[in-house]
C-alpha cells in the first residue's frame, strides 16, 4: 500500500472521521477516499493542500518524508525539557515540547515526552491542583485519544513498560481529579444549603451521601459523608439550642452513629500519627513532617471540646 494512502487513514481515523466524512470535506467520492487508502490510486496533487489543512500536517509528513529532523527535535527537545525540569522551570519545560509537537503533530515520541513531563511535574511539585487538572486534560488529547502512548510503546520492550507505567498514573490521576470535583461540588451544596437554612434538603443530601459511603465504601466516600453528616449534626445541635426538639437530637444521634462505627479506632490512629510523626522527626522530612503537625494541631483542636 502506498505511503500516502496508509498515511491518509492513519489520520483520519485519529481524528475519528469516517471515509463519508472525508470525502464530504473535500468534496470528491467516498469510492475516491476508499481508493486512495487501498492504495488502488493517488490523490491529485491538487488535493495534497486541502489534505495538509484538513489534518494539519505538512506534506512531508503526509507523504511519509523523513530528513531526520524530527528525530533531532525529539533529542533537542527531551534535553531542553529534562534541564528546564531540573531548574524547576516546569512552565517553560512544558512550552519547550508544545512548540516542537506543533512543528512535528506526527511523533508519537515528541507527545509522549509530554506525558512523561506531566507524570514528573505531578510527583515532584506539590499544590498547583488548578495548573494538574488543566494539564491533565492537555495530556489526555496529546498522548492518550489518538493512542499515540500504544503506538510509542510498542516500538521498543523498554519503551513499553514505560507506557505502562504512564498509563496507569495516568489513569489514578484522572479518577482523583474526578473524585475531587465531584467532593468539592458536593461540599459547596451542603453549604450552601446551610447558608439558606434549607435544613430539609440538606438532612435529604446527608442521609444519602451516608446510604452511598455505606454501599460504595472506600475512604473518600465515606470522608466525604462524614463531612456533610457533621456539617447537618451542628446545625441540629444550634437549632435545639433554638427550639429544644428532641428530634433533633436523635438526629444527631443517628447521624453521629454512623461517623463513629467508621471511626471507632481513633486511638490507634492517633498512636499511628504520633509514630509517623517520629519518624518523620529522625528521617529529616521537614515536609512530610510539617502535614503531620498540622494534622495533630487539628486533632488537638478537635480533642479541647470535650474540656469545654
Amino acid at each position: 500500500m502506498p505511503a500516502i494512502g496508509e498515511r491518509i487513514r492513519k489520520l483520519r481515523t485519529e481524528r475519528k472521521m469516517t471515509q463519508e466524512m472525508l470525502a464530504q470535506k473535500l468534496n470528491v467520492t467516498v469510492s475516491a477516499v476508499s481508493q486512495w487508502e487501498s492504495g488502488r490510486t493517488l490523490p491529485d496533487l491538487t488535493m495534497l493542500i486541502p489534505l495538509c489543512g484538513l489534518f494539519s500536517v505538512s506534506a512531508d509528513d503526509l507523504l511519509g518524508i523523513r530528513s531526520g529532523g524530527e528525530k533531532a527535535a525529539l533529542k533537542e527537545a527531551r534535553a531542553a525539557a529534562e534541564k528546564l525540569a531540573a531548574e524547576g522551570s516546569y512552565d517553560a519545560a512544558f512550552e519547550e515540547l508544545r512548540q516542537k509537537i506543533a512543528m512535528y503533530p506526527d511523533s508519537d515520541a515528541l507527545r509522549m515526552q509530554f506525558g512523561l513531563l506531566f507524570m514528573k511535574f505531578c510527583r515532584k511539585v506539590p499544590g498547583r491542583e488548578r495548573e494538574k487538572q488543566a494539564l491533565c486534560e492537555e495530556t489526555e488529547e496529546l498522548v492518550i485519544r489518538g493512542d499515540a502512548i500504544g503506538r510509542w510503546g510498542a516500538l521498543a520492550p523498554e519503551n513499553e513498560a514505560a507506557a505502562d507505567e504512564f498509563f496507569l498514573f495516568f489513569i489514578r490521576r484522572r479518577l482523583s481529579d474526578r473524585m475531587r470535583r465531584q467532593t468539592d461540588e458536593l461540599l459547596e451544596r451542603a453549604e450552601a444549603l446551610a447558608a439558606a437554612g434549607k435544613l430539609g434538603e440538606l438532612r435529604k443530601l446527608a442521609l444519602k451521601e451516608l446510604k452511598d459511603a455505606e454501599e460504595v465504601g472506600g475512604p473518600r466516600p465515606r470522608l466525604v459523608g462524614h463531612t456533610v453528616a457533621l456539617r447537618l449534626m451542628e446545625l441540629d445541635e444550634k437549632a435545639y439550642e433554638e427550639h429544644a426538639d428532641p428530634a433533633l437530637l436523635s438526629e444527631i444521634a443517628s447521624c453521629g452513629k454512623f461517623v463513629l462505627e467508621y471511626n471507632a479506632a481513633l486511638p490507634l490512629l492517633i498512636k499511628a500519627l504520633f509514630l509517623c510523626k517520629r519518624a518523620a522527626e529522625r528521617l529529616g522530612d521537614r515536609k512530610r513532617l510539617g502535614a503531620l503537625n498540622e494534622t495533630l494541631r487539628q486533632t488537638r483542636e478537635a480533642l479541647s471540646l470535650f474540656e469545654t
